[in-house]
């Protein structure tokens, strides 16, 4: 098994998504210095490409150097297995509204 910083990691396809709270850290895309430590953003769970699902990983929107239409099929795949749960673009909305 290669060490962590050998690791290539490369998405493999988004199988959920939630709004979670993050760490607010300077420098980082989507810093902002009103919210203090912590926001909410909505993240995709990412099955990595020759790994296990047990090494999925929830990851903000802004940590994919790339974001591709594919991921997009796939989260609308996601809405229309449950339709009674917000979309993407909803949790987005109200991950907005919970800024300061």
């Amino acid at each position: 098994m290669p060490s962590l910083q050998d690791r290539e990691y490369r998405v493999e396809k988004i199988v959920n998504y939630a709004m979670l709270k993050v760490t607010n850290y300077v420098g980082e895309p989507g810093y902002n210095r009103k919210l203090g430590e912590k926001r909410y953003e909505v993240c995709y769970e990412v099955k990595w490409k020759g790994y296990p699902k047990s090494e999925n990983t929830y990851e903000p929107r802004s940590s994919f150097p790339e974001w591709h239409e594919s991921y997009n099929q796939q989260i609308r795949l996601i809405e229309q297995a449950n339709p009674e749960r917000p979309t993407a673009k909803e949790l987005e909305r109200q991950a907005w509204d919970l800024r300061p």
